[in-house]
């Protein structure tokens, strides 16, 4: 990700992308905050639903490896178990 940003060779797209991205996510973060009644969750089902539409067309394969397939579903669980603790 980072291999030619050493040398110089730096896309100017790529870092407009990682700008705005950042910008987006901080507009998302203050929103959320400032109207912190208004419930965010199918906000969040439209925007997953929009970003799967989006990578199921511009994806290559959907084919994953075995070994892929377990470090997607360690990840997976480690998100969720981070996020619902059993008690």
């Amino acid at each position: 990700m980072v291999s030619d940003s050493i040398s110089g060779n730096v896309s100017w797209i790529g870092n407009g992308l990682a700008l705005l991205i950042s910008v987006c996510f901080a507009l998302a973060t203050v929103l959320t905050r400032r109207h912190s009644r208004v419930r965010m969750t199918p906000a969040v089902c439209l925007s997953t639903l929009i970003a799967a539409a989006i990578s199921a067309l511009l994806a290559g394969g959907y084919a994953v490896s075995m070994a892929d397939m377990g470090l997607l579903f360690a990840f997976g669980r480690s998100i969720l178990g981070s996020a619902f603790p059993s008690s």
